[in-house]
């Protein structure tokens, strides 16, 4: 059991796991299911990274 479905069990409340990757479209040479699996551990980095693009 990971800590996503600990937490909604222990709080009845729905959770999910953060993809910072879901609206990134990647390049077809990209192992896209190992930078998925990233994913909650890049969150702040893809996150500045794409302010770079609000500005």
């Amino acid at each position: 059991v990971g800590l996503a479905e600990r937490i909604q069990t222990t709080f009845s409340y729905p959770t999910e796991v953060l993809d910072p990757f879901k609206s990134i479209t990647f390049a077809p040479k990209l192992d896209v299911a190992k930078i998925t699996s990233l994913g909650p551990a890049l969150a702040v980095a893809v996150g500045l990274a794409l302010r770079a693009f609000d500005s």
